[in-house]
């Protein structure tokens, strides 16, 4: 799925959300920043110049920064939409000595939307508590942009979250939850080219079977309710 398709997911989930956004009790808007690790990436090769073959592929943990924007369902239940970047640097060695390396700058874009539960005790109105307990699961797209790629990659990803919110008054609070982030990177497909973008084998990553990416991060954001 390429990125006019995930641009497309994202206008149509928005146009059928739009009654609800109309009828809505309570929205949240939520800026965040966080730190992100990032699983190594099992199979395939990156293809120096020489025709030489790095085996060994990685990213740098970097910070990642969002924007989640919610809509409350019921007492204990919101709708999330999220979107989020987070540029770092895919990383590529061998095991000889000395050892042969690699680096290209790659951001990546997530798209996802999903639903947030609040653990509330049985009788209490969510207005009425200042500290909330959450978990919260999302679906949707992570968009691979990777330097001198000809075009951006879109592929399925999922999260899980736990966390908490604090609210100081009624319009404004923190939020703060350490996630999982799952992505399905696909086979037959050449991801993360520093040449020209042509994926003819000069100086890219080549998965020839299916790869998947985990990551894992915490956040903190500033609420604004209204």
């Amino acid at each position: 799925m390429r990125m006019k398709h995930t641009i497309l997911l994202l206008a149509t989930l928005i146009a059928v959300s739009a009654p609800v956004i109309a009828s809505a009790q309570q929205m949240e808007l939520t800026p965040y920043v966080g730190y992100r690790w990032t699983s190594q990436i099992n199979g395939g090769t990156y293809i120096l110049d020489d025709g030489s073959e790095l085996t060994n592929h990685d990213f740098e943990s970097a910070i990642n920064f969002g924007l989640t924007f919610d809509i409350r369902l019921g007492n204990r239940l919101m709708l999330e939409f999220m979107g989020e970047g987070m540029p770092t640097k895919f990383q590529a060695t061998d095991d000889s000595k000395p050892q042969r390396s690699a680096e290209v700058d790659v951001t990546f874009y997530y798209i996802h939307l999903g639903l947030m539960y609040e653990i509330i005790e049985e009788g209490i109105n969510a207005a009425d508590v200042k500290t909330v307990p959450f978990i919260l699961g999302t679906f949707g797209s992570t968009l691979v942009d990777g330097e001198g790629n000809a075009s951006t990659d879109a592929r399925f990803s999922a999260a899980f979250s736990v966390g908490f919110k604090s609210f100081i008054n009624n319009w404004f609070g923190i939020r703060v939850q350490g996630r999982y982030m799952y992505t399905y990177l696909a086979s037959g497909n050449e991801y993360w080219c520093s040449g020209d973008g042509t994926g003819q084998g000069e100086n890219c990553g080549v998965y020839p079977t299916a790869t998947e990416l985990s990551q894992i991060d915490v956040t903190l954001g500033a609420i604004f309710s209204f």
